[in-house]
């Protein structure tokens, strides 16, 4: 009987602690579908859309993106960025160099930083981006890859795990036309989004 008093507590506290997360992002303009649940902790920049994704608190998104669904746990956002759905960015660690896995019988450590997603990044469907990892400004990820590694910007890699197949630009010219019209329409305010990644 305790266990179901315990449960039935939690479930209300993690329910009160959704509605303050959509009230929060509603608050800072976001737009949020159904299915939405996001952390009251998290950042947006103006003109976010939130498809049917779960937002934990160590995330940051910048102005103009939107994400369509699956699980953010942590990252910062950059700005203009297009997620698709099933995504899983900033899942947890287990320290396989200990004796156990198990966060139960062996905490795990700190964790890694939060990866990093530079502007107008595209993200397709079914990724996963482990923490500790940048990805630059103007990156494609192909659908299904894994990033272990950092991206340079404006390159399309595909693949487990994620590796470069080309650039997105082949010419310098068409790669400096890209960051000059990005650079024009970044938003100035700091909290709109980290800085361009290099």
């Amino acid at each position: 009987m305790r266990v179901l008093l315990v449960n039935l507590v939690e479930l209300l506290r993690f329910k009160l602690w959704r509605l303050a997360g959509f009230l929060g992002a509603s608050w800072q303009g976001v737009r949020i579908s159904e299915g939405a649940h996001i952390s009251p902790r998290a950042r947006f920049g103006p003109g976010v859309f939130l498809g049917r994704v779960e937002i934990g608190s160590d995330v940051t998104v910048g102005e103009g993106t939107y994400i369509n669904g699956g699980i953010i746990k942590s990252a910062r956002i950059g700005c203009f960025c297009s997620l698709a759905q099933q995504i899983n960015i900033g899942p947890t660690d287990h320290d396989y160099a200990l004796p156990s896995t198990s966060s139960t019988l062996l905490p795990q450590g700190a964790p890694k930083p939060p990866p990093v997603i530079g502007h107008d990044v595209w993200i397709s469907a079914r990724v996963v981006i482990l923490r500790g990892v940048t990805i630059g400004d103007g990156a494609v990820i192909g659908a299904g890859a894994v990033v272990n590694r950092d991206i340079p910007p404006y390159s399309i890699v595909v693949g487990v795990p994620a590796r470069v197949i080309r650039p997105r630009f082949p010419r310098a010219a068409d790669r400096a036309a890209a960051e000059a019209f990005l650079k024009a329409r970044l938003p100035q305010a700091p909290e709109a989004g980290h800085g361009p990644i290099r």
